[in-house]
């Protein structure tokens, strides 16, 4: 499982399979971002589960395959 982090602006971005995933930040508190890092860290098998975490969490992702960015 090959991941790569980075910031983009106030949005946190990382690749899995060919896929971006982007993690839309802005609005969100440090708190929450705490939170978020914490996730990213446990998801070292699946991003399906850091996705479906996130979304239950209340921010917003977005995947980009192949450079057109699917919701």
């Amino acid at each position: 499982m090959d991941k790569k982090y980075e910031r983009k602006g106030k949005d946190i971005l990382f690749e899995h399979d060919g896929k971006t995933f982007i993690i839309h930040t802005d609005g969100i508190k440090r708190k929450k971002l705490l939170k978020v890092a914490k996730l990213m860290k446990k998801a070292k098998q699946s991003p399906e589960t850091l996705l479906s975490a996130l979304e239950e969490a209340g921010i917003k992702v977005s995947v980009e395959e192949n450079g057109h960015e699917k919701l």
